[in-house]
């Protein structure tokens, strides 16, 4: 992978988690079930799109196994949880306020979910 399709991956997966982190509570505030779907259609489904169904798109693959939106969307949602966090508790180190049981849980799914994928080939 060349310097600019790093660059040009890290943009679709920063636009991706800033549009995530900024619209989706909007989206689905009236708990409604179509209010869910039409924020999955739009907002991931656009996304979705501009990432990897068009002959330019932004984020390159380097293998057969697509999680790059879905880490893109993790990694923003809690870099967002935790600066809300540290601005409401500014004494706090921000290390104490990760929830490192999830995180610990999250990296031993995807890493088991990959075993699985690669033997299923």
């Amino acid at each position: 992978m060349s310097g600019k399709e790093m660059i040009i991956t890290f943009l679709g997966a920063m636009m991706y988690s800033f549009i995530i982190n900024r619209f989706f509570n909007e989206f689905i505030k009236d708990n409604a079930i179509y209010n869910g779907y039409f924020t999955s259609f739009s907002l991931i489904g656009l996304f979705w799109l501009l990432n990897h169904g068009i002959d330019s798109h932004m984020i390159v693959q380097s293998g057969p196994i697509w999680i790059d939106m879905a880490l893109a969307a993790g990694i923003g949602v809690m870099i967002k949880s935790i600066f809300q966090l540290k601005n409401q508790n500014q004494n706090l180190n921000i290390f104490k306020l990760i929830n490192w049981s999830l995180l610990i849980q999250a990296i031993v799914g995807g890493t088991l979910a990959g075993i699985i994928l690669h033997f299923m080939r």
